[in-house]
This record gives structure tokens, C-alpha cells and sequence, in this order.
């Protein structure tokens, strides 16, 4: 299932004496037509939604309507009472029900529940990611390419695959913020667990990432910085493997070597 995250179209700017009660503040003209070109773009790149559900809330819901009309989804939005509070993901979903392959499920929400809900979706917790929703953004997350039990890196049933990971990777350095996440990576050559890595190699400290180690299990996830000065995110992971830890790190490396090489 393909997790849409959207947060409300531009309702202007709260005035309680037009709306005393906050959660009746439509949408502005400008929130209109940006929400329906978003929406159409979704139809477009055929990530139309299968199925809405949408804070109760004015501005949600007719963000929703919108998006339900432009898109050409053929059922009208579901309220959902959880997407106007703390995300509960019992709750929310217990409402999406469970889905046949391919659905696309968007929830249509307000700022700071959004946030806080794709935080504990990627992070666990509603204070592992931060993350800036725009009005009318989208933030799509493939349910099949992760699953997290406690967030804590610590359990087999904590799952991302390098594909999920690398995209994650990409938001991160796109990020206005990313200046504070990139020098607490490790960096080969350098201090931390890269220090003997990648030497006498033509990525002798051009590599910055972090592994990852459990039982059976090595991971490196990461970024290279290439020649021109373009970061290249990439990821790598050896679960279930009954092999020397030693050789299968000089595999992981040999592999980002060969990655480094590409253009």
C-alpha cells in the first residue's frame, strides 16, 4: 500500500472574529487552485488515491473534496476524526481497513499532526524526524518497503529496505537543515567506524555513513561525494548471512567502491 501524507491547502491566516471556532476556516481562493493542481499532478503521475480520509476539520475536508474531484477518485473522502489530533495509528488504521496490492490510501491532515505522523511512521516516534509540510504537500510512503516495531535499530523486526532507506537518504541532504545531519556521519578515513575503511581506495574520505550490525546482519547506508561535489546516496544490506563479519565488510565496501565509480 502507498501511504499518502497531505497536508491541508492554504486557509489564510486564523481570524476569530470571521471564525470563532478555527476548525470552520476554509480554504482561500489561492489554497483552491493550488490544491487542484497538485491533485491533478497525482492523476497525472497515475498516484491517484484509491481512498481518502480526511480530518473533519473545513479546510481538510474540502482539501480532500478537491482532491477526490481533480484527480478523479471514485468514492467521496471518509472523515476520519484521528487525522485532527495526536497520530494514533491504531485508530487511523482501523479506519483504511485493510487494502488489496496497489492501493494508494491518502490521509489529508493539519500541521503539526502531519509532521508528527511521518515522523513515527519512518522514525518511531513523533520526535525522530523533523519535517517541514508545506500547505497542499504530499509526502508519499510505500508501506511494503519498510516496517518498524520500536524504531530502535536493535530488533529484527525493525525492517526498511535500501531502496526506502536511500530515498530517505535523499530527503535528508535536500533538506534545508541537512548541514546539521551530514557531519554526524562518519566519515572513512576519518574518526568513528569508517576510520579503517576505504583506504587506499579512490573514496579515501569521500565516504560519510553509518553501518549497522546485529546478528547475522551488516549494513552501510549513506553518501558518496563525487568528484563534481554531488552526494550519491546509497545503501546496502546483508541480512541472514552465516559468514565472517571481516569478509562480508570488504564485500559492502568493494560494492561502494564499485557505486563510486558510476557517473
Amino acid at each position: 500500500m502507498l501511504l499518502l501524507l497531505v497536508r491541508h491547502a492554504n486557509a489564510g491566516t486564523r481570524e476569530p472574529a470571521q471564525w470563532p471556532d478555527d476548525r470552520d476556516r476554509p480554504l482561500t481562493e489561492k489554497g483552491r487552485k493550488v490544491q487542484g493542481d497538485v491533485s491533478r499532478f497525482l492523476r497525472k503521475r497515475d498516484l491517484a488515491p484509491t481512498l481518502v480520509l480526511t480530518s473533519p476539520w473545513t479546510r481538510a475536508l474540502q482539501t480532500a473534496q478537491i482532491l477526490v474531484e481533480m484527480a478523479r477518485v471514485g468514492q467521496p473522502p471518509v472523515p476520519c476524526e484521528p487525522l485532527a489530533e495526536d497520530p494514533d495509528l491504531i485508530r487511523l488504521q482501523d479506519f483504511a481497513g485493510d487494502q488489496p496490492p496497489g492501493a494508494i490510501v491518502a490521509m489529508v491532515g493539519h500541521s503539526p499532526w502531519m509532521e508528527d505522523l511521518a515522523s513515527v511512521l519512518l522514525g518511531g516516534a513523533t520526535t525522530s524526524i523533523r519535517i517541514d509540510f508545506p500547505k497542499s504537500g504530499v509526502m508519499g510512503i510505500d508501506s511494503t518497503e519498510f516496517h518498524l516495531s520500536d524504531g530502535s535499530g536493535l530488533s529484527s523486526e525493525n525492517l526498511m529496505s535500501p531502496y526506502a532507506f536511500t530515498r530517505l537518504l535523499r530527503y535528508i541532504r535536500a533538506h534545508p537543515r541537512s548541514s546539521t545531519f551530514a557531519p554526524g556521519l562518519p566519515q572513512a578515513g576519518g574518526t568513528g567506524n569508517l576510520k579503517t575503511r576505504f583506504l587506499r581506495t579512490p573514496l579515501a574520505g569521500r565516504v560519510r555513513a553509518k553501518t549497522g550490525s546485529i546478528a547475522g546482519v551488516n549494513t552501510l547506508s549513506g553518501y558518496i561525494e563525487r568528484p563534481d561535489g554531488k552526494p550519491l546516496a546509497f545503501s546496502i544490506e546483508v541480512n541472514h548471512h552465516a559468514q565472517p563479519t571481516r569478509a562480508v565488510l570488504a564485500v559492502i565496501d568493494s560494492i561502494v567502491v564499485e557505486i563510486g565509480k558510476g557517473r
